[in-house]
């Protein structure tokens, strides 16, 4: 039933549980379960129910009737079984007549917050927004003001109305939180003010006492006839949202909040009315800062408190008991109805198209009718199990075209199912057409290839069917690995050339790959000749299961060299479906042998003169140095005095040499840092 529509806004920030998993096996396929109740619940529910221990089954029987209005703030029915319904943006008060709604008043008011039927189950009272007016609806449909709260100064917004077993009508307000008791001449008094910004709610014990529920410190009074007033509880939460009596319990919905203001509330509602005219879309919500509902059951004889259920990130609007102790909850954004088991097991009774499910009503112990907003609704409960029911998967995104293997369930019972896919993530026209319903417990999927897929069931033959468990088998077109970056290190080169000596023979390699969907890699390393040839596999042992490697120089001739990485997803698909990719390096040098330094001489004169010759067999000379009598090196030039070449000649002077016997050392760095040395000794006469 799940639409795309806005208007009031998101209450629900988000999902009660995680998405349906996915699970992919060696070969590639892959495998999409549904089997929990938080994955049921990413999809539509129409005319079914799920469980909180992930069951799904026929639901209740509904029938819709539209009010053009953005929402149904509130509900009740009268003894007789008449069923009033108020609304929001116009403040609209509606009547159920037949199979129609009837407006019985159309008000100068935005919104009917609340509803209460008189003791004698005839006459009704209606609460509004922000006028704060209490109105008496006759049961011939006659609405009358019986009181008006606000004043010239003080602005007053009625939230909640309950009615005493002696006919006093006490209204819940804000902004100054207090609580009111009118009497049938229309007089009002307060009857206690509780220091909190809002009365949300109000519901009135058997014995006579008033429950009265507070925002923004989230208090719950019980207040006698006579003003006095004692705090029940204090809860952790800040907003006591509804209450409701169904003996011996009253029931409570309460919720985590951020504080939002009121004024600011109406304005918005003020701004939807004028912008659309009749109540149309708005683009924000007035609870949108609202989140975290929870719902407790507190015993009206012992005065003990039990939390049935708290949702989290998801907004508690309404809560009734029914004839078997579960707590009705209805919740926002996502418009949902719950039923809530006294061991804090649950249903999702009712998934709405609507965003909201504002309002319910009981009637004889049981769910009889709901309203919605965004836009707004009123629902009536026809039966506790609908003739027909319908559960559609969420939008499954296989990420890649995909072939579809086969439906598998479990549960009891018979249920038709079909299937659809497309390439849009939104179903659209061009996505293939629902196939017909079949069978069985274990089918092959008829729709055609697609990124996108959807499954429903269809509960219609067996009135008892339950299903537990779906999986669906699909295999990706495999994608290609990427390798987005290679490097290699065969040896710092600018380092030959200060003077330091290669620290490692090996050659390292480094990479960045991935595969886009999911696939283990493996990888090769090659290399060849930066002069042509063929690629040769350096790792010819074994595939490299990491992004790097190393590999022994050494045991390659002096040259340049191409290596490339290449990155193949073989190890988990079938050689005609695994995809490679492969990046390649920069030439890089090796050069595993030193400079030699011959034809060094010394020459005597008015100095002496020293020269020589270094060579490599391959790269360039990338440094000279010299040392004299063991003493420090020193740098010498070529005749040229560039180091850029395999062949370099020098020639320097040395001047104020002692008398006696002196040892120089010449050495070449080549530029892969390997280094060769030369030693000549002489005598000086001097």
């Amino acid at each position: 039933m799940r639409l795309a529509v806005f208007a009031l806004g998101a209450l629900l920030l988000g999902p009660l549980a995680g998405r349906a998993a996915a699970a992919p096996f060696v070969g590639g396929t892959t495998v999409w379960r549904v089997q929990t109740e938080g994955s049921f619940t990413k999809g539509e529910l129409e005319g079914v129910v799920v469980s909180s221990s992930g069951e799904v089954a026929l639901g209740m029987k509904l029938t819709k009737l539209a009010t053009e209005e953005i929402g149904v703030w509130s509900s009740c029915v009268t003894a007789d079984g008449a069923a009033y319904f108020g609304t929001g943006n116009h403040g609209k008060i509606l009547r159920l007549e037949g199979e129609g709604l009837k407006t019985l008043l159309e008000g100068k008011d935005l919104v009917v917050a609340c509803l209460a039927v008189a003791p004698d189950g005839k006459e009704v009272y209606a609460g509004t927004i922000p006028e704060g007016r209490v109105l008496k609806i006759s049961p011939d449909g006659t609405v009358a003001d019986l009181a008006t709260l606000s004043t010239p100064d003080v602005g007053v917004y009625v939230w909640s109305l309950a009615v005493g077993p002696d006919g006093t009508v006490y209204a819940g307000t804000g902004e100054e939180g207090k609580v009111f008791k009118i009497g049938a001449d229309g007089k009002a008094e307060v009857l206690y003010d509780c220091k909190d910004d809002h009365v949300l709610s109000l519901a009135v014990a058997p014995d006579g006492s008033l429950y009265a529920g507070t925002t923004f410190e989230g208090i719950l009074y019980r207040i006698g006839p006579d003003g006095k007033a004692t705090v029940t509880v204090d809860f952790v939460e800040n907003e006591v949202r509804s209450l409701h009596v169904a003996p011996p319990y009253l029931y409570l919905g309460v919720n985590k909040s951020k504080k939002f203001k009121p004024k600011t509330f109406v304005q918005r509602l003020k701004r939807s009315v004028e912008k659309t005219g009749e109540g149309g879309p708005e683009e924000r919500s007035p609870f949108q800062e609202l989140f975290d509902g929870s719902v407790y059951r507190l015993h009206l004889e012992t005065g003990g408190l039990e939390k049935l259920y708290e949702f989290a990130k998801t907004y508690v609007i309404d809560v009734k008991g029914d004839r078997d102790g579960n707590a009705l909850v209805a919740t926002g954004d996502e418009g949902r109805v719950y039923r809530v088991r006294p061991d804090g097991t649950y249903f999702t009774l009712i998934d709405f198209n609507e965003n909201q499910a504002m309002t319910l009503t009981v009637a004889k112990g049981g769910l009889a009718f709901l309203g919605t907003g965004n836009s707004g609704s009123v629902y009536r409960v026809d039966g506790e199990r609908a003739g027909r029911g319908v559960y559609t998967s969420e939008v499954l995104d296989a990420k890649f075209r995909s072939r579809w293997g086969v439906l598998e369930w479990l549960g009891e019972g018979s249920i038709g199912w079909q299937t659809r896919s497309g390439n849009t993530q939104v179903p659209d026209d061009l996505w293939s057409a629902w196939s017909p319903a079949a069978e069985g417990r274990t089918l092959a999927v008829p729709s055609p290839p697609g990124r996108f897929f959807q499954f429903r069931a269809v509960f219609e033959k067996d009135p008892a069917a339950v299903l537990r468990s779906v999986q669906v088998a699909y295999l990706a077109e495999n994608q290609r690995p990427k390798v987005s970056e290679f490097t290699v290190n065969a040896g710092n080169l600018d380092g030959a050339y200060r003077g330091e000596p290669p620290t490692s023979r090996e050659i390292e390699f480094d990479w960045k790959a991935e595969d886009t969907d999911g696939d283990p890699l493996l990888f090769d390393v090659f290399w060849r000749r930066e002069d042509g040839g063929a690629w040769i596999k350096a790792n010819r042992d074994a595939p490299i299961d990491k992004k790097k490697w190393k590999l022994d120089g050494a045991g390659l001739p002096d040259g340049w060299y191409t290596f490339k990485v290449e990155a193949s997803d073989r190890g988990n698909n079938p050689s005609d479906r695994a995809l490679k990719y492969e990046k390649v390096s920069e030439p890089v040098l090796v050069d595993n042998r030193k400079p030699e330094v011959t034809a060094l001489k010394v020459e005597a004169g008015g100095s002496f003169t020293i020269s020589g010759l270094a060579e490599d067999s391959f790269s360039s000379v990338a440094r000279l140095e010299y040392a004299l009598d063991g003493g420090l090196w020193k740098v010498l030039e070529p005749l040229d005095a560039l180091c850029d070449r395999p062949r370099e000649e020098f020639r320097f002077h040395i001047d104020d040499l002692g008398a006696g016997t002196h040892s120089l050392a010449v050495r070449a760095f080549d530029a892969r840092g390997n280094v060769g040395v030369s030693e000549v000794t002489f005598t000086s006469n001097r």
